[in-house]
């Protein structure tokens, strides 16, 4: 299932990439720290993007 925990608790570092269609009409991403072995999680890292160019991330906007 989705939902099931153990399949990443193996990982050191669980990050997701989301955003929603306008953020990626404007090229850009958030990136959600879910959870790491050594921190806690919770935090997301807004990041503009260029694709075209094969620049996942291009620079850092804001950390929430």
């Amino acid at each position: 299932a989705a939902d099931n925990i153990e399949k990443v608790r193996i990982a050191d570092l669980v990050i997701t990439i989301n955003k929603t269609e306008e953020e990626e009409a404007k090229g850009e991403a958030r990136l959600y720290f879910a959870g790491s072995r050594n921190q806690k999680g919770g935090v997301s890292i807004r990041v503009k993007q260029n694709l075209e160019q094969m620049r996942f991330i291009e620079r850092i906007m804001d950390v929430l």
